[in-house]
């Protein structure tokens, strides 16, 4: 992680490398726009970000004609039918392979723009700006994509990574309270794995430098096993019971927030919402070495074999979920 002016640059060096740049403003978006390929440039988002910030993002591809595609937001239309009227719309305008398609919004919205960008014509160049803190702090980055399918979520779906990651945290200050809760769960979850993120951080509000320890966890992972062919497993911590209790209709969570209720062995109290809503309350912190528990501890787990080999005794013991 590189300290630039402005925020942070995160180099993911999977097989096509690329640059995650957190920044607290636009100021530098000019240099990510650039990156766009051709002549035609996409602007994916959702009904709701396209009408804050839209015309501020498609405004920054000078140049170029922009072509503006807005999707129903909501999980219920990572669906088929919202990927396939993507590329359709792609293919009226005329897009070529040289052409390049950018996600503007959360996790949906960048599972959808992504795999579009995937398949189209084989492959375009894709531009991922997340606009959630869940986004920013984990589905922007790695590569992967998908849609839902009617026998599960993410069945369909690509590893495809990015040209480049823009993250601007002054989209924060339009997320909804339950949004920056989602995100909040998978900042807990980076502190399960990576041990340079500590309580501070966690009592705190979400800084650069906080989103930027985040991505850097996850680059250094998807590094090593971009196609999640064993370690990568563990970034799906918590995600067994997470992802089908926020589909079934007795647990009104999103799955972030599934997630945060899913470790009750972990917390002195369970995640609350209503101390403070748009962070959970957190009593313990997991994993601490200073700490007198039975639980192991993976400190950077994949920088080494013998941390590697504890993170597989402690998946055996049922303590990291897939």
């Amino acid at each position: 992680m590189d300290s630039v002016k402005g925020g942070f640059d995160i180099a993911v060096r999977t097989d096509s490398r690329y640059v995650v740049r957190v920044r607290d403003d636009m100021a530098d978006f000019a240099a990510t726009a650039a990156l766009a390929a051709g002549r035609n440039v996409a602007v994916v988002s959702d009904d709701v970000v396209d009408a804050l910030y839209g015309d501020a993002v498609a405004a920054q591809f000078v140049g170029k004609s922009v072509l503006r595609v807005v999707i129903p937001h909501g999980e219920a239309h990572k669906a088929p039918a919202e990927y396939v009227s993507i590329l359709n719309r792609l293919a009226e305008a005329g897009f070529t392979r040289e052409d390049t398609v950018v996600a503007l919004g959360g996790g949906v919205v960048g599972d959808l723009a992504g795999f579009a960008a995937a398949t189209y014509m084989r492959g375009v160049r894709l531009i991922a700006v997340p606009t959630s803190l869940l986004a920013m702090v984990d589905s922007s980055v790695g590569g992967k994509t998908a849609i839902n399918i009617d026998y599960g979520k993410n069945l369909c779906g690509a590893f495809y990574q990015p040209a480049e990651v823009y993250i601007n945290t002054g989209f924060l200050s339009t997320l909804p309270p339950r949004e920056m809760l989602c995100g909040w769960g998978e900042i807990i979850k980076y502190a399960f794995i990576d041990h340079t993120i500590g309580m501070t951080d966690l009592e705190g509000d979400v800084t650069p430098l906080l989103i930027a320890k985040c991505v850097q966890c996850k680059a250094d992972v998807v590094s090593a096993d971009e196609r999640e062919g064993g370690l990568r497993k563990v970034l799906n911590l918590g995600h067994t019971v997470a992802t089908p209790s926020s589909d079934c209709p007795i647990f009104p969570f999103r799955t972030a927030n599934a997630w945060s209720r899913a470790w009750p062995p972990f917390w002195r109290c369970p995640a609350s919402t209503t101390a403070c809503p748009t962070r959970p309350t957190v009593a313990l912190w997991p994993f601490c070495p200073s700490r007198d528990t039975t639980f192991p501890t993976p400190t950077r787990p994949w920088r080494s074999s013998r941390n590697l080999s504890t993170t597989k005794r402690a998946e055996r013991k049922g303590w990291i979920w897939y």
